[in-house]
């Protein structure tokens, strides 16, 4: 978690806050997917190193994976499971379905996933390496634009009354409200 950009550590505990506390989902599919991440981060490493770049392209074919694995076995709250079942369905991939929420889960539970891989301490740490670089790139692909929107439901209210938005960071009368709306502003520095 020391290594996190401090807008994603804000994301990660606005998302719990949201989840576990106000009883919302994040609306799905989200955009950008998971896919969608890490394919535009596979593009900045190739324009970066003008080809494509072997170890990267793996290992985000191997984040992919872990994301799909994970999802449904430690990514998710209680409260988010009965939205799983009801949306990854046959062969789809949650990582088509999820987005940058759910994915940063996985950031934080990697340091505990790859303590139990059987890999010499010098490839680990070159991996490390890597996955420390994606993290820093991530709230730039993340908020393309500068602006990302993210949409809550609240699973307690009716499914089809969308009541109203309420803005990012007022926790007031949550209940009284369907979707929320959030906005994000970065500034590139």
């Amino acid at each position: 978690m020391s290594h996190f950009p401090s807008t994603l550590k804000k994301q990660l505990v606005d998302d719990w806050d949201f989840v576990t506390q106000l009883g919302k989902l994040v609306k799905l599919p989200r955009s950008p997917t998971v896919d969608d991440i890490l394919k535009k981060y596979l593009e900045h490493r190739t324009k970066k190193d003008n080809k494509i770049n072997v170890s990267y392209a793996e290992i985000l074919k191997g984040l992919r994976c872990y994301f799909d694995k994970a999802l449904p076995a430690m990514l998710l709250y209680k409260k988010e499971r009965h939205q799983y079942t009801e949306e990854v369905k046959g062969d789809v991939s949650p990582s088509t379905i999820y987005g940058a929420e759910h994915l940063l889960r996985l950031f934080v539970k990697l340091p505990e996933l790859l303590a139990s891989v059987n890999m010499e301490e010098d490839a680990l740490n070159k991996l490390q390496q890597k996955l420390l670089d994606i993290l820093k790139r991530f709230p730039k692909i993340w908020y393309s634009h500068c602006i990302c929107i993210c949409e809550f439901e609240d699973v307690s209210a009716p499914a089809a009354i969308p009541t109203g938005h309420i803005p990012y960071g007022s926790y007031h009368k949550p209940r009284e409200f369907h979707i929320q709306t959030v906005e994000f502003k970065i500034f590139n520095s």
